[in-house]
């Protein structure tokens, strides 16, 4: 019982992981394409 508590438990932990890495490289891009915006538009004004 313990060890398919354990097993199950490091499953919804990977899980989480693999979540939380996607949701951060998510965030990246969009913070990448973001500046990326910015700068065009701070071009376009000068």
């Amino acid at each position: 019982m313990d060890s398919q508590a354990n097993k199950l438990l490091n499953c919804m932990l990977h899980k989480v992981g693999v979540f939380a890495l996607d949701i951060v490289k998510a965030s990246f891009l969009l913070m990448c394409f973001y500046l990326a915006e910015v700068a065009n538009g701070q071009n376009n004004l000068q």
